[in-house]
């Protein structure tokens, strides 16, 4: 009897654990179920939005084609626009060259032609003032005029003995006498003779001292004498100078020299 209920509790328990068993593998299935279901949902869902991503990407490439496409069509449109520019240029360029060259060479043809005129200009001013000169020799003039004539066009060598026969001719008188005398001292300062200089100037200050000629001939007396370094008797003459005209155009003259000679 004993074995017969021990064999029973054993039935019982090994039944028993069976369907606990069994529940779980249920249990299990059921959550593998589950969980396929969601799975295949989220699957579903990740499909359409990746459906609507290649909808999506597929529409922007499409765009970008298009757009790309019109950058090109524009950007070959610009480039025949500025191809035909620089062609416009470029003949532009050419025509103005051609103008350019074609100035150039009158330029150098007028050019030519205005140096010969200048030469030949040139030429016949020469022979025109050969001719005027001529004709001014020619002329009739007292001997006084032709002295000063010759004298101011530098001619020196015929104009001395002209003055000097001047200085003996007791009709020179005055103003015209101090003339001669201050031109003869400033053409033996030019040439460096000093003492010839200083007689002249000193016989035009001595004899005509209200002559227009004085002050000029105080000026060369020390510019003579400072020369021949006789510097006292140069300051006396500059100093004559200021004491006796002192309201002459030459005292700032005679400063400046003064302050050099001291």
């Amino acid at each position: 009897m004993r074995r017969i209920i021990t064999l029973g509790i054993v039935l019982v328990f090994a039944f028993s654990c069976k369907t606990t068993e069994e529940l779980q593998r249920e249990q299990m299935v059921d959550n593998l179920s589950i969980q396929l279901t969601q799975n295949q949902k989220l699957s579903a869902e990740a499909k359409i939005k990746l459906q609507e991503l290649e909808s999506r990407l597929n529409s922007i490439n499409g765009t970008l084609e298009e757009q790309g496409h019109k950058v090109d069509k524009t950007y070959s449109s610009h480039m025949k626009q500025n191809k035909d520019k620089i062609q416009l240029l470029e003949e532009i360029y050419k025509s103005a060259q051609n103008v350019q060259d074609k100035q150039a060479a009158q330029i150098d043809k007028l050019e030519k032609e205005v140096t010969a005129q200048k030469k030949y200009i040139k030429d016949v001013l020469k022979i025109l003032k050969k001719v005027d000169n001529v004709v001014e020799d020619q002329k009739q003039r007292s001997p006084y005029n032709q002295a000063f004539y010759l004298y101011n066009k530098g001619r020196y060598t015929k104009s001395k003995p002209l003055l000097l026969s001047l200085l003996k001719n007791k009709k020179i008188k005055g103003k015209k006498q101090a003339r001669v005398l201050n031109a003869l001292g400033m053409m033996n300062f030019w040439k460096k003779k000093d003492d010839q200089a200083v007689v002249y100037f000193s016989k035009l200050f001595t004899e005509h001292p209200k002559a227009p000629y004085t002050t000029n001939a105080l000026v060369y007396m020390a510019k003579s004498f400072y020369r021949q370094k006789k510097k006292d008797q140069a300051i006396a003459a500059l100093n004559m100078l200021l004491q006796k005209y002192p309201k002459s155009k030459k005292i700032p003259t005679a400063k400046k020299l003064l302050r050099k000679y001291r």
